[in-house]
């Protein structure tokens, strides 16, 4: 917290200590971490109910591979190279009759494949969104990924809010001493 001291009488300034600084940076941690947390639940739970949904509900269709597009993610944690990658990949396929007026749809697939255009995959197509489709038992998004960052952000946002806590509380007990040796 911003310590008002009088330099002179009728005159102020604002000394920033340590613990303010510590302060206003977990605050804005925590302000962030719960904006992040919000807007992956509500798109992570939205793309998971649509990928249950066209799991649930697709209509079967047994399509020609057009053209495949593969996807690295590569995330590295700890340090001395320790990455790992992650893979996707969106098969553009052409249906052997239209799904909603749509003869050609994009099947999400969360792995890397080695289709080659020509090749025949079975695909669910969403029938509320025909350029969505999935393979069958295959869902790109599930509860259980969202679970798991909404775990570890709540981790976040609890460190975050007990640091602001335990800054706040040395602050005040600092100010406190400070004015019962009267310094006021």
């Amino acid at each position: 917290m911003p310590v008002l001291t009088r330099r002179r009488p009728g005159t102020w300034r604002i000394a920033i200590t340590p613990a303010a600084l510590m302060t206003w940076i977990a605050g804005l941690v925590l302000l962030g971490s719960a904006v992040l947390l919000f807007s992956i639940l509500t798109a992570g739970n939205a793309d998971a109910a649509r990928s249950a949904y066209t799991q649930a509900h697709g209509v079967r269709e047994t399509a020609t591979v057009v053209q495949v597009h593969n996807t690295a993610a590569e995330s590295c944690s700890g340090g001395a190279g320790d990455c790992g990658g992650t893979w996707s990949a969106v098969v553009l396929v052409r249906l052997p009759q239209p799904v909603g007026g749509q003869a050609e749809t994009a099947v999400q697939v969360p792995y890397k494949v080695s289709y080659q255009p020509g090749d025949t995959v079975t695909a669910l197509v969403d029938p509320q969104s025909p350029g969505h489709a999935e393979l069958p038992g295959v869902p790109m998004d599930t509860k259980a990924d969202v679970l798991a960052f909404t775990i570890v952000l709540i981790l976040i946002i609890i460190a975050s809010g007990t640091s602001v806590f335990f800054c706040v509380r040395w602050w005040r007990r600092a100010r406190r001493m400070y004015l019962a040796t009267g310094h006021a």
